[in-house]
């Protein structure tokens, strides 16, 4: 069975618990890469909206006070006026929260196949990098055999990867309790960006660009982490 027999409304029911007993014997039975990546893309959708929501409340101002007369108003009717007043708002900052929210391309693929890596995925991969990160800088067109040593985080390996045509590097991680995590750098020009924390399919990242490259540090829950390691990558970089 190919991945395109499920649609995304049958992979988020399967994801949800939703799905009729048919339709997750058939995801199930269709197990493969391609399935858990596009699961991983939807899970980070899910976060996002979820994420995005929760700042809709915190930035909402506070609930005005109903008139007395309003009580006598049938329920359905109050009902009704909150759930359109809790649209509106959410109507008036998503256009800010998108923004702020902003997912490149590149960050979704990253993701998806971040996602995919497991604790035991880097465990038997020997730490044996200055060779390849001094291959890795002449294909990337920028030094890496600097990169800080970053509390925490072990050294596993680096390897040449692509995106439309463009290299990109992705340096892989061992973090606390064997979590994986990945700084990749993508070999696009543009305007430099400041360092900004993001959620991608359920795992934490910061990204940042100068003129001549794009970053991104992916890898676990841990918000803080992710964000003071990135602030030590980006300082070397």
């Amino acid at each position: 069975m190919t991945l395109d027999a499920f649609s995304d409304e049958d992979l988020t029911a399967w994801l949800d618990g939703e799905a009729s007993g048919d339709l997750s014997q058939r995801i199930k039975a269709a197990d493969s890469p391609a399935l858990q990546a596009r699961l991983a893309e939807l899970r980070g959708g899910r976060a996002l909206a979820e994420s995005m929501f929760a700042e809709a409340l915190q930035l909402a101002p506070p609930m005005p006070s109903l008139p007395v007369q309003t009580q006598r108003t049938s329920s359905g009717w109050i009902a009704g006026g909150l759930i359109g007043l809790a649209a509106g708002l959410l109507l008036a900052v998503a256009p800010m929260l998108w923004r702020s929210h902003a997912i490149e391309p590149w960050h979704q693929d990253v993701a998806a196949y971040q996602a995919l890596y497991i604790p035991q995925t880097l465990a038997s991969v020997p730490a044996d990098g200055a060779a390849d990160l001094a291959r890795l800088s002449d294909a990337l067109g920028r030094d890496l055999t600097g990169l800080p040593d970053v509390p925490q985080l072990e050294f596993r390996r680096a390897q040449a990867l692509g995106f439309e045509g463009r290299v990109l590097i992705q340096i892989a991680y061992r973090g606390p309790d064997g979590v994986p995590y990945a700084l990749c750098i993508l070999n696009k020009s543009g305007d430099a960006t400041d360092l900004e924390a993001q959620q991608l399919a359920g795992m934490q990242a910061a990204s940042w660009a100068d003129q001549n490259h794009r970053f991104l540090l992916i890898g676990g829950t841990d918000a803080q982490f992710v964000q003071n390691a990135a602030q030590q990558f980006a300082a070397a970089l």
